[in-house]
């Protein structure tokens, strides 16, 4: 099993201005094998300095690196995809959103458009050999992403299952699995737990290992081909000072390995999948 992380992992230290050269050394200690820059790090906007510096720790530490964007500005995503295939990425994964509480266009209205705007992006990544995960997220289900990714029906473009982000529509991790599983091309290992209290319920992320997801299950549903990344992300609270939230997000982090190891994978694959 490959573990990774993604920058997500590190949310306070991003809004902090972490840097993508020290994003890497701290996934270089964290001793995971591979790191997703998402969109939260703008790596598009680099130096040659730190391109080279970035580079360089990467093939030094033979760590594999995918990238990541959200929403869908033409001019914008062929940035990322040109800096993502500087930096040797060749998954890129995709957030889009939409408004399920719109008065003006109905939620298959909005998937529509989606999949409309995604077309010449999809011309442009298939030209680069870069491939797209959409991934589900809290107004996009893993019901919904399966929909759009088997309407456009193009081998450039997959899915990124995260196991915490759709249980905000009610869909739970192992009902988002199930949907995306067959064209799973990465995946974000998140935990959670759901607290009852006296007037609402609170969704609360956990270090990996320490909340309510059953991973095993999941994993032994997308039982995976061994190209396949499996990455660390958390979604944690602040605590008072800047300070204490960033030394709870690496402890965090430190626990979230610790425990990805009690995670099993089974050897073979349930089903292949054609090689891009």
């Amino acid at each position: 099993m490959k573990i990774g992380i993604t920058s997500y992992a590190f949310r306070w230290a991003c809004l902090n201005n972490l840097s993508l050269v020290d994003f890497i050394k701290k996934s270089i200690s964290s001793g995971v094998s591979g790191i997703q820059v998402c969109d939260n790090i703008q790596y598009s906007n680099l130096k040659s300095s730190e391109i080279k510096e970035s580079l360089s720790l990467l093939k030094d530490n033979n760590l594999y690196i995918e990238t990541g964007a959200r929403g869908l500005d033409n001019d914008e995503l062929i940035k990322q995809i040109d800096s993502s295939i500087m930096l040797g990425s060749k998954i890129i994964r995709l957030v889009v959103e939409i408004d399920r509480y719109s008065k003006e266009l109905t939620i298959v209205q909005q998937k529509n458009k989606i999949i409309e705007d995604l077309y010449p992006i999809i011309n442009y990544a298939k030209k680069m050999n870069i491939r797209i995960a959409i991934e589900n997220h809290a107004t996009l289900s893993g019901k919904d992403v399966s929909e759009i990714v088997n309407t456009l029906n193009d081998e450039t473009v997959g899915a990124c299952l995260d196991t915490m982000n759709s249980i905000a529509l009610l869909e739970t991790p192992i009902e988002t699995t199930k949907y995306l599983a067959p064209k799973l091309l990465c995946v974000h290992l998140k935990d959670f737990r759901i607290i009852k209290k006296p007037d609402n319920f609170i969704i609360e992320g956990t270090a990996l290992g320490e909340g309510d997801v059953d991973f095993n299950s999941i994993i032994d549903i997308v039982n995976t081909n061994y190209d396949l990344f499996y990455f660390l992300e958390l979604y944690i609270k602040r605590k008072k000072t800047l300070k204490d939230t960033l030394f709870h997000e690496v402890n965090m982090v430190n626990r979230s390995i610790i425990n990805s190891k009690l995670i099993k994978i089974d050897a073979e694959p349930q089903w292949k999948r054609k090689k891009y």
